[in-house]
């Protein structure tokens, strides 16, 4: 993917070669990019934001796409791939119940199926 939708980097941003310059400034020759540097500390401290869930979903419900758009106007390439890694987490999330999903799928390898569940209960509590 493009540097150009997710560099944050003022001083390359508007660079023709944004790609190359990149990884010239990330190989292990190069100076290093202080805003790669940082991206992991602003990635925790977003992370571990203490938003309560109430105000989160009024401020998802009153909050139109229109609003949204004139708040990140200026940089909207960063809010946009911010946007599509949120939607593949939430496509992950959403595909997989992570309760249970690798006990079912090792006790489908071992064909055990919940019709067994009663007989291995029983066999558990002999």
């Amino acid at each position: 993917a493009s540097q150009k939708h997710y560099c944050t980097n003022p001083y390359m941003r508007g660079k023709d070669n944004l790609d190359e310059e990149c990884k010239l400034l990330l190989s292990k020759g190069g100076t290093g990019c202080p805003e790669f540097d940082n991206m992991e500390d602003t990635a925790r401290d977003v992370g571990s934001a203490d938003i309560e869930e109430e105000a989160l979903h009024s401020t998802l419900q009153a909050t139109n796409s229109a609003e949204l758009e004139g708040l990140c106007e200026a940089n909207a390439s960063v809010y946009q791939r911010l946007y599509e890694v949120t939607q593949l987490a939430l496509t992950v999330i959403t595909c997989y119940s992570w309760t249970g999903d690798k006990a079912l799928r090792e006790l489908q390898e071992a064909n055990i199926s919940q019709q067994s569940f009663p007989s291995l209960l029983g066999f558990a509590t002999k």
